[in-house]
């Protein structure tokens, strides 16, 4: 509630600032965006190094805006600088932790973007000194202004670009934030104004970063290598060329400089239509490594990575193991085609149930639920259902053990273990409970028939190791003597 009251009073200062044009109000706006970012940082754990280095970032700001208003041009230099490094840093970081696992290709993507922008900046150092008038040194600074905007820009698109463009609402606002920053830095630099417009612009920037910060953060995610990622790279490309081309032309040999741009867009071409081949087969065999053949389920190894994804998203899951009981006999029985069919009518009733529905291998199934449930749970209680079969001659149950995500297990190895063994105490446990109910009924019923010790040890030894008696003829013989 305080947190709403403090954007409430901020967005209230930003829109009298546009009214009045009191500067005093502009630097007390950036110091309070500043200290919210730093609240967030303090009270909240989760990329608290994230959100801390923003607002050092943005104090930093802050404080070489005062510099320049004492005439301390040095000083707001080196201030800045350290802005920008701040929250380059800062940006990083939380990439880093949005993508996981963070591919080295997309570090490539930022850095062809960068040398991009930067040709970019090196070929508007001319017009922009005509436009303005300065000395070089001065051009030099504005340009590195608007440089480091852009690099900043080109970071938040590599962001979107690795998240198919659903970057989530923080990496969003952030990025609204940097675009309305970087508006106002233009005026500054082609309009030599710092009026109350440039400072509406920038103290709205602070408040969508601010805003940023205290959004949810989203669960990690994979990078999903598509037409979506390769936007960037390819568009980088042709901006390249278009910058060789212009340069070519200016210096006096078009036609070498439209050859050379035809031999580069030929090879762009040429690496587009590789690019969509290679999508194609990565994308089937992406499939392949991750599905069960049998069931058409999920298999271990995207249990893994949807495991990794939940622990570190933070959020409250419930990993669900299952083990078919009797399906071994059953094999035996009827025939391995026979338990290859079982297996895949189970799997889709399994994952009918919600959640994620996964086939570990052999007759274990796992299910991964949002939310925190107990054995009890009604949608348990259907997955165990879900998974049991009768029919003539046979009957089929399963054993479950479950464990809390992450309050029971912070590693996906201590998850998978913890289940595991919870799951195999309970078999333990239904098995006794079977063993002993076996043991009274064929115990009661050679009692009745009056049939001596060494046949009552064959017909135990005959019928209990069908029941699952771990040593059936001497468990019922010395229970038949003792009787």
């Amino acid at each position: 509630m305080g947190i709403r009251l403090a954007f409430a009073l901020l967005i209230g200062a930003v829109a009298v600032l546009a009214v009045t044009g009191w500067h005093a109000l502009f630097v007390a706006a950036e110091a309070a965006a500043a200290a919210l970012i730093g609240v967030r940082a303090v009270t909240v754990p989760r990329n608290r190094r994230v959100w801390a280095l923003a607002a050092v970032g943005i104090g930093q700001w802050v404080a070489g805006g005062i510099a320049l208003d004492l005439g301390w041009d040095a000083v707001a230099g080196v201030l800045f600088a350290g802005m920008f490094a701040c929250e380059f840093l800062g940006l990083s970081l939380f990439l880093h932790g949005r993508i996981r696992p963070f591919p080295v290709w997309l570090a490539v993507d930022g850095v062809l973007a960068a040398f991009t922008l930067a040709a970019l900046g090196a070929l508007a150092y001319g017009p922009l000194r005509g436009a303005t008038h300065s000395e070089p040194h001065i051009v030099a600074g504005l340009l590195a202004n608007i440089v480091c905007d852009l690099v900043l820009l080109a970071l938040v698109l590599v962001g979107f670009a690795a998240t198919s463009w659903r970057p989530g609402r923080a990496w969003l606002f952030a990025g609204i934030g940097l675009v309305v920053t970087s508006t106002g830095d233009m005026l500054v630099v082609f309009g030599e104004t710092t009026g109350p417009l440039v400072q509406v612009l920038w103290a709205t920037a602070l408040i969508f970063i601010a805003l940023a910060s205290w959004q949810p953060t989203p669960t990690p995610t994979a990078t999903r290598v598509g037409w979506s990622t390769a936007a960037l790279p390819l568009g980088a490309g042709a901006v390249a060329i278009a910058v060789a081309l212009y340069c070519g032309i200016a210096s006096g040999e078009p036609v070498a400089a439209f050859m050379a741009a035809g031999a580069l867009l030929a090879a762009l071409a040429r690496a587009v239509l590789m690019l969509r081949e290679n999508l194609g087969l990565l994308h089937s065999a992406r499939r392949e490594a991750l599905t069960d053949k049998l069931t058409g389920l999920p298999n271990r190894r995207a249990l893994l990575l949807q495991l990794d994804r939940a622990i570190a998203g933070q959020r409250p899951h419930t990993l669900a193991f299952f083990d078919l009981d009797g399906f071994k006999a059953y094999n035996d029985d009827f025939g391995h085609a026979a338990g290859d069919a079982l297996l895949q009518r189970l799997a889709p009733r399994l994952a009918m149930v919600g959640g994620r529905a996964f086939r570990l291998g052999g007759d274990e199934f796992c299910l991964l639920l949002p939310h925190a449930l107990g054995d009890d749970a009604p949608r348990v209680a259907r997955a165990v259902a879900a998974l049991g079969e009768r029919g003539e001659g046979f009957q089929i149950t399963a054993s479950h053990g479950l464990v809390l995500i992450p309050e029971e297990a912070g590693r996906v190895e201590d998850a998978l273990r913890l289940a595991d063994e919870r799951m195999y105490a309970r078999k333990r446990h239904r098995r006794a409970g079977q063993a002993e109910q076996a043991r009274a009924v064929l115990v009661a019923l050679l009692d009745e028939r009056g049939e001596d010790e060494a046949r009552a040890a064959a017909l135990a030894g005959e019928f209990g190791r069908r029941l699952g008696l771990a040593d059936p003829a001497a468990d019922v013989s010395a229970a038949y003597v003792a009787g």
